[in-house]
């Protein structure tokens, strides 16, 4: 005996548990898997028969013993009557047939009509927004002139541009001699406009110095303005008060007068004193306010 039986039962064993997996993943209530299924597990055991008939025959020839023997004779009749089942269920399903292509064409009917009421549905939607759209085209179509003149002159300028890039270094020399003069001109004139430019960043700066000193002047005329202003009356005051006591010694008998005329030259260089000191503050304030305008007057850039 050679290792072909052996080999031959391994695939065997091999096939019905890969069938046996195939009927556990049928799913439940799918007729058509089911169907499938039994079909062809039907035509896979069409053999099945001729072999189980021949067991018993072997099991006799082979002296296996009678228990043995008895196991393969209820093990044939098994697998017979699971063949007359299997038999009878495909028969069963053969009779379903008719129903299960109707079920076929009912859900593809069914899903044709779903898919009919999606697009309904969609173009109702679409017809409530028909107006607005409709508005939209009609908005579109009264900017077309407009969107059409714009195009026309960006097709314009594209063709300038154009014409004006294929002018050659010969054509620019063939230019008008008055056209040279005026790009120079143009140029000197840039020239002098950044000269001048320089120029009044200068004025500016100088202008910026004067504006400082001016502030530190403009402070200290105000220290002394307040100072005057705040001193003169006092001394103005004083000045009155020993005059009219000169005046009253002058009366008296007590007091000679050559004191009296000294007191009174001090008194009249107290107030040439007084009267420079006014005179000295009116020029100030004269010069502060020609410096100011001075410093807030336009300069020229040439």
């Amino acid at each position: 005996m050679t290792d072909a039986p052996a080999g031959a039962f391994a695939a065997l064993q091999a096939a019905l548990a890969a069938a046996l997996a195939e009927a556990r993943a049928v799913p439940p209530g799918d007729d058509l898997a089911a169907f499938r299924f039994v079909s062809g597990l039907d035509e896979a055991l069409h053999d099945l028969p001729a072999l189980l008939e021949t067991l018993p025959a072997l099991a006799r020839g082979g002296d296996l013993g009678r228990d043995l023997v008895a196991h393969f004779e209820e093990t044939t009749a098994e697998l017979n009557r699971m063949r007359a089942d299997l038999a009878a269920d495909r028969r069963r399903l053969d009779g379903l047939r008719p129903a299960l292509d109707a079920m076929k064409e009912t859900a593809a009917e069914h899903a044709a009509v779903r898919a009919e009421l999606a697009e309904l549905r969609r173009l109702d939607a679409l017809r409530t927004d028909l107006d607005a759209l409709r508005a939209q085209r009609d908005a579109f179509e009264a900017r077309m002139p407009e969107l059409n003149a714009a195009r026309d002159a960006e097709d314009g300028l594209d063709a300038s541009a154009t014409a004006l890039l294929r002018l050659t270094t010969a054509q620019l020399d063939r230019l008008n001699e008055q056209v040279r003069e005026a790009v120079e001109s143009a140029a000197g004139a840039v020239e002098e406009l950044a000269a001048a430019r320089r120029r009044l960043a200068d004025e500016r700066a100088a202008v910026e110095s004067r504006t400082a000193e001016l502030a530190a002047l403009a402070d200290g005329f105000t220290g002394l303005q307040a100072d005057a202003e705040r001193l003169m009356p006092a001394l103005t005051r004083y000045r009155d008060a020993d005059r009219a006591l000169l005046d009253g010694l002058a009366r008296g008998s007590l007091v000679k007068s050559s004191g009296l005329q000294r007191a009174r030259d001090a008194l009249d260089l107290v107030e040439r004193t007084l009267e420079e000191l006014d005179g000295a503050l009116a020029a100030a304030l004269e010069i502060h306010d020609h410096a100011h305008a001075e410093a807030r007057r336009v300069l020229p850039l040439t």
